[in-house]
């Protein structure tokens, strides 16, 4: 018995089935070449990282972030030197003074402390709980 060929009330349904596994395969490649772009993060890359974060008094919540903060780092051979200060004012000053000096990059401090409008400091972020 003789093949026919598809009648034309076919032709519609498979070219939806060939525009359905179209768009199937292109999500599916979308989502490896994401999943394998997202490996790649510079956030998560600490290789050539060195610095030091002004924390506050050894053993409050800002010193256990930033140990948390130097273990990571440590992980992927970065450092990050932690200093204890007296607290968000001292960072303050400290960060004004040796801007020059490129001693200290980094310091946690409360939200409403006192910084000089001229001071050249830049917020980086919040944290999301106070």
């Amino acid at each position: 018995m003789p093949t026919q060929a598809p009648q034309s009330n076919d032709r519609p349904t498979i070219w939806r089935r060939r525009a359905l596994l179209r768009l199937l395969f292109l999500v599916i490649a979308s989502a490896i070449v994401a999943a394998f772009v997202s490996g790649f993060g510079i956030v998560r890359d600490f290789g050539s990282f060195r610095a030091s974060v002004l924390t506050g008094s050894a053993g409050g919540a800002y010193y256990m972030l930033a140990t948390r903060l130097a273990e990571r780092a440590k992980k992927d051979h970065g450092r990050l030197e932690i200093v204890p200060t007296a607290g968000s004012i001292e960072n303050v000053d400290r960060l004004i003074r040796n801007r020059d000096r490129c001693v200290e990059k980094f310091a946690f401090i409360q939200d409403g402390t006192p910084v000089p409008a001229d001071s050249g400091l830049e917020l980086l972020g919040r944290l999301p709980e106070p």
